[in-house]
């Protein structure tokens, strides 16, 4: 009986650890979707940690429902530190760009994007860019969000950061993150006729047309 019962014990300590783990990956799958990730902390320096590399594998549910192989993709997360008006501009210009045909159909793509666009500059124009624009008025009420986004537009952000350094300007990880935002924010409004649509409180986890 004792034997029994402690079997019995292992295999639902074992089935909790399959449902953990299931529940964790199909949250990573959501986040390479675009979902916006639950912030790790409210200092700034948390958006500064280190990111990790994983391949993210699609569900093979989706993928059948889809008609193809389940699809790999290597992505990062990246924490990066937003006032909140800076990231209610984000959202808004996220919707901007989709509204007027841009194909980033969620928050996480349309942000790696934005990096990858940023990087594209000199740092000589990143410096001036950075150094014209004022701080917002709400920068001490931020919080530091996480956002899985693809490694190829993390890469990119990167070899930026270097080239400033190389240039003699030293911006942190979420600073450059917040310099290519603000970069896409201003893009975005022009693009739509110096307007942007109010954003909904939390942002759906795809767009669709």
């Amino acid at each position: 009986m004792a034997a029994s019962s402690r079997a019995s014990l292992s295999k639902r300590t074992e089935q909790n650890k399959e449902r953990q783990a299931k529940t964790k990956r199909e949250r990573d799958l959501e986040a390479v979707g675009g979902e916006l990730e639950v912030p790790n902390a409210s200092e700034a320096a948390a958006a500064d940690k280190p990111t990790s590399t994983a391949a993210k594998a699609e569900s093979p549910k989706a993928a059948r429902s889809a008609g193809r192989p389940p699809r790999t993709v290597d992505v990062e997360r990246v924490g990066v530190y937003l006032a909140p008006s800076h990231f209610h501009d984000a959202k808004a210009a996220y919707l901007a760009d989709w509204l007027n045909g841009g194909e980033a159909n969620t928050f996480s793509r349309w942000l790696g994007e934005a990096l990858s666009l940023y990087s594209r500059q000199t740092a000589k124009q990143r410096k001036a860019a950075a150094e014209a624009r004022e701080p917002r008025a709400d920068a001490q009420q931020g919080k530091a969000r996480s956002f899985v986004v693809r490694e190829s537009d993390i890469m990119a952000m990167r070899q930026g950061i270097a080239e400033d350094q190389k240039a003699g300007r030293w911006p942190s990880v979420s600073q450059w993150c917040v310099e290519a935002l603000e970069e896409a924010i201003e893009k975005a409004t022009e693009r739509n006729g110096g307007e942007l649509p109010e954003p909904p409180a939390r942002l759906p986890n795809k767009l669709v047309r």
